[in-house]
């Protein structure tokens, strides 16, 4: 029987080769993370980088919803580390603001403060001086015999630390009461009787020094200078001037004193 020719040929196969899909990239996640590691690490030395690190978090958090999510991960690791550099360094940056400015602020108010305390004592040194032409020379008994003799108003002889406000109806008192009541309240206190000469060391009016810098107390004396000195030298000079009183004594009695003309 012949061959069949069928059986002859040989068996054809069919070869399938499978190619492995391309691998996807998550670009969010690459991008996340390179962005959160350049801010946590440039970030701490340039603080304004470590921006990138919060926007590093956030797209690596968006991509760790997405295949592969290694990179995301990671970078939502870095930059949430990098997020709390940010956060402090923000917070130590802002106190240390906050410090300088307020410190500036506090130094100009106190500035300011001496700037006027000082003006205002030299204006009461002359209004004592303008009183004491008309009185023998002699300097008032009491600053409130110069604010009812109207040389001032009576904010003029209060400083803001004081914390005392002017009593409204203060213009319709009497001019005992009135001076009473600056004698008791002013942040300045003139030495009683006080004979006005060109002795330039001889102290007539000062500031209140528990009200101003103990540093820098504005003094007025009887030739109609100023200037500012310390609590020390201001104590010492007091001292000399009336001996057997300390300041405190005379600031007392400046507080106490009543006008003359009271019943």
């Amino acid at each position: 029987m012949p061959d069949d020719p069928q059986e002859k040929m040989p068996h054809s196969q069919t070869i399938v080769v499978q190619q492995a899909p391309p691998r996807s990239t998550n670009v969010l996640g690459v991008v996340g993370f390179v962005l959160a590691l350049i801010g946590t690490i440039l970030g701490i030395c340039i603080w304004p980088v470590a921006v990138l690190a919060v926007i590093g978090l956030i797209l690596s958090f968006i991509g760790m919803f997405k295949e592969p999510r290694g990179l995301a991960i990671a970078g939502f690791i870095v930059g949430l580390l990098g997020s709390i550099i940010v956060l402090i360094m923000v917070f130590v940056i802002g106190a240390i603001g906050t410090g300088i400015v307020g410190g500036a602020i506090t130094a100009a108010n106190q500035a300011a403060v001496q700037v006027e305390s000082a003006t205002k004592a030299r204006g009461i040194q002359q209004a004592a001086i303008v009183y004491a032409n008309g009185n023998a020379g002699l300097g008032p008994d009491n600053i409130g015999v110069l604010l009812s003799e109207n040389m001032f108003s009576a904010d003029y002889i209060l400083l803001p630390s004081s914390g005392i406000a002017v009593p409204p109806d203060l213009d319709s008192w009497d001019w005992s009461r009135k001076a009473n009541w600056a004698a008791a309240n002013a942040s300045y206190i003139v030495l009683p009787n006080q004979k006005m000469t060109f002795d330039e060391g001889l102290i007539s009016v000062f500031a209140d020094p528990y009200l101003v810098s103990p540093d820098r107390v504005p003094v007025s004396y009887s030739d109609g200078s100023s200037a500012t000195i310390t609590r020390a030298r201001l104590e010492t000079a007091l001292a000399e001037q009336n001996p057997g009183k300390t300041m405190e004594q005379i600031i007392e009695e400046s507080r106490q004193w009543t006008s003359p003309d009271l019943p």
